[in-house]
């Protein structure tokens, strides 16, 4: 921990020295007129509210948000009782992350070529549904490698959650700002999540009291 203190800090001074408030060279002319663009925060946060397709997306992103985090916090109690040990977890969660990644970037390059924001995000979370249903046959006691390559489709669609779900919610309340939507769904998800990891946790520490 102490090391990845270290590093973490160490690799943010670059940033604190480096980074301008804004470039020298705007990229386009939208680019700079938005720049200039003034939000009103409360006007803003009251229309979010009331935007009902935009909180349900929330709600629905953050119980995904909530799966991909609590999954990272749970998968070790849950596959210890069929016999795999740590090194096997972390192979596990490698292959969630790897795949996801390439998940996130391939989804992404789909929804820039087709802005099918509806579609895309319905796909992910039905086959985020399904896949998580699966798990419940496919982890069993000597089974590694295909409970892995489970693993990583799962890894494959749940990570592309995040870059879709953020570009949708900043297509659905356009023309709001795109750093209050974000934030706002990133800050109820993350609290939704941490809830999730600690209510998932507790159920498997009282399940195992139980079996002790």
């Amino acid at each position: 921990m102490l090391f990845i203190a270290i590093f973490v800090t160490g690799m943010s001074f670059p940033l604190i020295i480096l980074f301008r408030e804004k470039p020298d060279r705007y990229p386009s002319r939208l680019a700079k007129e938005k720049a200039k663009m003034q939000f009103k925060v409360k006007e803003d946060f009251k229309k979010l509210l009331k935007n009902k397709d935009f909180m349900l997306l929330n709600f629905s992103f953050s119980c995904i948000h909530s799966v991909e985090v609590s999954m990272g916090a749970v998968i070790g109690f849950i596959s210890a009782p069929y016999g795999y040990g740590s090194d096997r977890v972390s192979i596990f969660l490698a292959s969630i992350i790897f795949a996801g990644l390439i998940g996130a970037i391939v989804f992404s390059i789909i929804l820039d070529k087709t802005k099918k924001f509806y579609t895309i995000y319905n796909v992910l979370n039905i086959a985020c549904l399904i896949l998580c249903s699966l798990l419940y046959f496919t982890l069993r006691e000597d089974f590694f490698i295909p409970v892995a390559i489970h693993l990583a489709c799962l890894g494959f669609f749940l990570v592309a959650v995040l870059p879709v779900g953020y570009s949708f919610v900043v297509d659905l309340t356009h023309p709001i700002s795109e750093s209050m939507t974000t934030g706002f769904v990133m800050t109820f998800a993350t609290i939704w999540g941490s809830f999730f990891s600690y209510l998932s946790a507790y159920i498997l520490e009282v399940e195992l009291k139980d079996q002790e």
